[in-house]
């Protein structure tokens, strides 16, 4: 998985996110990226169900819905690998999840955030 987290976690790919996400990626700082993201939530890869190659992560933070209810609530991170980009991939994968989502409960809302520049995703 270091491998593949080294070779999407571009330069470009990373412009967008949090400062210590940016720059460039070795096999080594991939290994520290997952590590690190364990440690916050969970980590997914998506994967291309025609070719079995994996395209993208998909991290989830799971937070307690205030209110002491017993409510979740969600806040997802994605990133998809730049060849995939533009095909509608991120409208699936979301459509997928919010529909996984809905039979799973109590999970009472999911946030995401976007990169300004990217209108399609806005």
């Amino acid at each position: 998985m270091a491998q593949v987290v080294s070779e999407m976690l571009t330069e470009n790919m990373t412009r967008s996110l949090p400062p210590a996400w940016q720059g460039k990626y070795t096999i080594e700082r991939g290994r520290k990226w997952i590590k690190e993201r364990d440690e916050e939530g969970t980590t997914l890869l998506v994967v291309d169900r025609s070719t079995l190659r994996v395209i993208g992560l998909m991290i989830l933070f799971v937070i307690e819905a205030e209110g002491g209810n017993g409510e979740t609530e969600l806040r997802l991170a994605y990133l998809l690998s730049a060849d995939t980009l533009k095909q509608g991939i991120a409208s699936e994968l979301l459509t997928g999840f919010v529909a996984w989502c809905r039979e799973e409960s109590p999970i009472s809302s999911i946030a995401e955030g976007v990169a300004p520049d990217n209108l399609a995703s806005i």
